[in-house]
């Protein structure tokens, strides 16, 4: 998930570098006169892995006489860039989203321009149906999305299936909920539906950890970490997922189990949680799934196995300050490597996913991140 960037990027941003932020508004495709490279004067873009909104602006402005006017809610969208310059002086431009303005402030006295704007999904998220609709039955559960996007958005909508899923609809009704239908698909065929930085409709697979870290977030003399705070919480710790069938069309599949069969994982189930059988120390925590897609046994059991990549390793957060980084996604994989706590004991390396992270606006404020533990290894 981790946004391409230039090879020479990843060792620039722990040395030294300027990273700025402009924004420019457009209405209908067109930049709105006077708007066009604006220079934040304070906030932040929030990424996180949440369904619905991936991402929110919060952005302050100086207060310029007509700008209230010019950046009104309806129709307006955001497009906001970051601007990294290398020592060399060679700049390299990082897009952080296109917003749909949703509210907007202005405190007279010098006090300046505020607004909050979330990503293109609000607009998706405001356009309800006007009566009971469902899609077509035996289309593919990625196509009946698009639709429903295109719906909403218009026909010429750009939409990026990167969604792997065969899988096809059965009969649904939707009442009032566009939102709410379209996250319910994807949860269905194991993936999530975003708008990316670029502004455009994605639906892509649920990422899962993979064998390498995206960023090393580390205390070292070149390190980028500045704060560190960890905790362990098991309240929403899952180790096995259970889905089920509504399916009132098709052959329903039978209930199938997915379970963490790590044995070095904190929270691995066993060799058969069903039967009981060598349950792990964690115990056996259950997470119940229906779906009413005429899934196959496999398609059921890769929709389990994207819930399941959620709900294990949360007994471990870490919620850090590092270096601004304006590559870092939702989703991304970090290795986090703290400071020594006594000369003679190891350090751990500890693998999170980034489930938040906040992009400051202006110079002088750290990157913060939320995340959650996936595994964690001796590291001298």
């Amino acid at each position: 998930m981790a946004y391409p960037v230039a090879d020479p990027y990843r060792q620039a941003i722990r040395n030294s570098l300027i990273i700025g932020y402009t924004v420019t508004a457009t209405r209908a495709g067109v930049v709105v006169p006077g708007c066009e490279a604006l220079q934040p004067t304070g906030g932040a873009v929030t990424d996180t892995t949440k369904p619905g909104v991936r991402r929110v602006l919060d952005l302050e402005l100086a207060p310029t006489p007509g700008l209230f006017d010019k950046l009104e809610p309806a129709g307006t969208l955001l497009t906001t860039t970051a601007h990294v310059q290398y020592t060399n002086r060679t700049v390299v431009d990082i897009p952080m989203g296109v917003f749909d303005v949703d509210r907007e402030t202005f405190a007279e006295g010098g006090g300046g321009l505020s607004l909050t704007a979330p990503d293109k999904w609000a607009k998706i998220a405001r356009a309800r149906f006007l009566w009971p609709t469902g899609p077509l039955v035996g289309d593919l559960v990625t196509n009946v999305i698009v639709g429903l996007i295109r719906d909403a958005l218009g026909a010429g909508e750009p939409v990026n299936v990167l969604a792997t899923s065969r899988a096809l609809c059965g009969s649904l009704t939707w009442d009032k909920d566009r939102a709410k239908a379209i996250t319910d698909l994807a949860e269905s065929i194991g993936a999530w539906v975003y708008f990316d930085r670029n502004g455009v409709a994605t639906i892509a697979d649920l990422p899962t950890i993979g064998a390498s870290a995206d960023w090393l977030v580390d205390s070292s003399t070149a390190g980028v970490l500045t704060s560190l705070d960890r905790s362990r919480d098991r309240t929403k710790s899952y180790n096995v997922v259970v889905v089920s069938s509504s399916a009132t069309t098709g052959d329903a599949f039978p209930t199938q189990y997915v379970w963490d069969d790590d044995p070095t994982s904190r929270t691995y189930a066993g060799t058969d949680p069903p039967s009981g059988a060598n349950v792990g120390p964690f115990g056996i925590v259950p997470y119940f799934y229906d779906t009413p897609l005429p899934l196959s046994v496999d398609g059921a059991r890769a929709a389990g196995a994207a819930i399941l990549a959620r709900a294990v390793g949360l007994a471990s957060q870490v919620s850090l300050g590092q270096v601004p980084n304006p590559a870092v996604d939702a989703f991304d994989v970090l290795d986090v490597l703290p400071a020594k706590e006594r000369y003679d004991i190891p350090r751990v390396l500890e693998r999170h996913i980034a489930d938040t992270v906040t992009h400051p606006l202006v110079v002088g404020q750290a990157q913060t991140i939320d995340g959650r533990s996936t595994r964690a290894d001796d590291y001298s």
